[in-house]
């Protein structure tokens, strides 16, 4: 078997066999390439060794964890933030984005690794004022679109009033315009029947229309409240969407 290595932190990157160990050896080499070779079974599982090298040769070595003081939690900061210090760092540590880089908003996989060590990973949420205002004002529309969607009291019934519902209003309107004597029973949300007739269903039209404006209105008073910065949790986002006009 014959299995390449990084050589700087010496981990294994690939396993193969060959029929032409010779010829395989020759081409390695001829490339430059970091390798070993070996019989039977690796010692540890793949991912946990690195190759060492010592007077009768390379050999095989298995990967310790980085000290408890390398491996950082995953974390989350304010504007600005850059890569936090690592402490204990073994020799020839790296750090993936470099210590003290700027990190972006949102999250960052910040990579430990170390010679002959496991590598670590830890996360950093960067979460700015305007990120916060952005995930609030989706959430504000988040929370419209169900009011949109959620139906409309008409008549004592519950009538469903999402997109789907409304075109089909507006076809019977069109009907309702073209033969002055339609009627249709109209099936609720709440699974009960209304009959409708042509002046009925404008005044459901302008039912969902109303639902809908009064909708966007919460929105609209809402989303100025998180940009002036009054509202500045989704509970309290919550709350100004709840509240009628």
């Amino acid at each position: 078997m014959f299995s390449l290595f990084d050589p700087v932190f010496r981990n294994l990157i690939s396993a193969y066999a060959t029929s032409d160990r010779e010829a395989e050896r020759a081409r390695l080499r001829a490339e430059g390439a970091d390798f070993i070779e070996y019989e039977g079974a690796l010692p540890a599982d793949f991912d946990m060794l690195a190759v060492t090298e010592n007077e009768d040769g390379l050999s095989f070595v298995v990967r310790e964890p980085l000290p408890d003081a390398c491996r950082l939690a995953d974390t989350e900061f304010d504007r600005p933030a850059v890569v936090p210090e690592i402490p204990e760092l073994p020799a020839g540590a790296v750090v993936i984005p470099a210590v003290g880089a700027a990190l972006p908003s949102g999250l960052t996989t910040i990579v430990v690794r170390a010679p002959y060590h496991l590598d670590h990973h830890f996360r950093a949420y960067v979460e700015t004022d305007d990120d916060r205002r952005a995930g609030l004002i989706a959430h504000a529309a988040a929370r419209r679109d169900a009011l949109i969607e959620g139906g409309v009291m008409f008549r004592g019934h519950r009538i469903a009033s999402d997109n789907h519902c409304a075109m089909k209003v507006l076809r019977a309107m069109e009907a309702a315009r073209r033969d002055p004597a339609w009627s249709t029973v109209w099936e609720c949300a709440d699974g009960s029947a209304l009959p409708l007739a042509g002046e009925d269903i404008g005044e459901l039209h302008d039912a969902i229309e109303a639902n809908h404006d009064d909708a966007f209105a919460r929105y609209t008073r809402t989303k100025a409240s998180i940009v002036a910065g009054t509202i500045t949790t989704t509970d309290e986002a919550d709350a100004a969407m709840a509240a009628g006009a």
